[in-house]
């Protein structure tokens, strides 16, 4: 897989012909991906009340209610949070680069957006921002990046905490492992499953 994904960047560049690499034939006894997966209603439910009373609660229930990427979650600025008008805007992301560094900028073309915050995601993000206020007088070192969900000392989370913290609740939850992507996915499954019509949760 890693090998494929650096042979399509190359057939991109124009410096092999063909991405070899998708030619090859795995052996029958070796394992493919993890299926993608979505919580049903009863499954975001368990998932719920596992992070219910949790300092990452906000950190977790964002993209399950608004169907945001890791990396918008994890770059998301205050500044773009407008609780009073219950208003978000998807502005940038965090994002890895080849060299294994990590830089806040725009998100995937056409991502760009304006949400609106479900009345309850509004008061947990309201609650939230109280606490990491506190923690942030409190704190010896503080990085004031002006994030949303930022680590210990004000800087981004790194995207191995995100994952760790996602599947660790899941667990807890007793649905079974769960990574950061898929809360988005459930977002929108769970839209359709409450009967918002497709336009609604495509836009």
């Amino acid at each position: 897989m890693v090998l494929g994904a650096a042979l399509d960047a190359a057939q991109r560049r124009v410096l092999v012909s063909k991405n070899i690499a998708r030619l090859a034939h795995l052996p029958p006894s070796v394992p493919g991906p993890r299926p993608r997966r979505s919580l049903n209603i009863g499954e975001a439910q368990e998932f719920l009340g596992a992070i219910k009373s949790t300092s990452e609660k906000a950190l977790l229930l964002t993209p399950l209610m608004l169907g945001l990427r890791p990396g918008e979650v994890l770059g998301l600025p205050w500044s773009a949070v407008d609780l009073d008008a219950a208003t978000m805007e998807i502005r940038q992301a965090l994002k890895r680069q080849p060299d294994g560094q990590h830089i806040i900028g725009p998100p995937k073309v056409d991502s760009y957006r304006k949400l609106r915050i479900p009345d309850q995601l509004a008061i947990v993000l309201r609650a939230h921002r109280l606490a990491q206020r506190k923690s942030r007088l409190s704190a010896p070192v503080w990085e004031d990046n002006g994030l949303v969900f930022p680590n210990s000392i004000g800087r981004h989370m790194d995207f191995s905490n995100f994952r760790r913290v996602t599947k660790h609740y899941a667990e807890e939850a007793g649905i079974g492992p769960l990574a950061p992507n898929e809360l988005r996915h459930s977002a929108a499954s769970l839209l359709v499953a409450s009967g918002t019509p497709l336009q609604d949760v495509s836009d």
